[in-house]
C-alpha cells in the first residue's frame, strides 16, 4: 500500500478572478476519486471550495451536471 495520496491527472483553467482545477487522485487505499477545486482571489481574500466525487457517485453526478448544463444553455 502507498504511504500517501497520488495525483494522477490535473487540468486547470482561469476565468477572471477564479481558477478551476480538476484532479484525479488515488487514495492511500489505492481507490481513485475526482477533486474539483475552485479558487477565488479578489486581491485581498482567497477563498477555496472543493468537491470530492467518488466512483460510486460518478454516474449520478454526471447525470445531474449534464441536466444542469442543458438547463443553463436552454436559458441563454
Amino acid at each position: 500500500m502507498n504511504d500517501k495520496k497520488k495525483n494522477l491527472f490535473s487540468k486547470q483553467f482561469h476565468k477572471g478572478t477564479k481558477t478551476y482545477k480538476f484532479e484525479v487522485k488515488e487514495s492511500i487505499k489505492e481507490e481513485l476519486y475526482i477533486v474539483i477545486n475552485e479558487t477565488t482571489n479578489d486581491g485581498e481574500i482567497t477563498k477555496y471550495s472543493r468537491v470530492f466525487i467518488f466512483p460510486e457517485a460518478i454516474d449520478d453526478f454526471m447525470s445531474g451536471l449534464s441536466e444542469a448544463i442543458d438547463y443553463l444553455r436552454s436559458q441563454s
